[in-house]
């Protein structure tokens, strides 16, 4: 459960094109390069990303995409689900109802 209740890593500038999704290796660390922020993933993050990818049997960077997206979206609704748990206890609104706050 540790690997997918956690922000993942993903290597975002990498993926410029539909067939880098079919590479089957795991990425070298310097491939998660940023240069909006100017910096390379740190050791512990490059180490998880290679953890899911072999933990979960990704033969391709295609899969691990379908991966990645689908616990980043699932912890987003977590959050959000609880925010809203938390917000119509405490203020009786329903955050779902509301593009910004009230």
């Amino acid at each position: 459960m540790p690997l997918v209740t956690r922000k993942g890593v993903y290597p975002y500038e990498y993926t410029d094109s539909w067939e880098k999704l079919e590479d089957e290796i795991v990425l070298e660390k310097d491939q998660f390069y940023s240069t909006l922020t100017e910096e390379n993933i740190k050791d512990a993050e490059y180490i998880h990303a290679k953890n899911v990818w072999n933990h979960f049997n990704c033969r391709t960077l295609g899969e691990y995409s379908g991966l990645y997206l689908k616990t980043d979206v699932m912890l987003l609704v977590d959050v959000f689900e609880n925010f809203s748990d938390i917000y119509m206890t405490t203020c009786n609104l329903n955050s779902a109802y509301y593009y910004t706050a009230p």
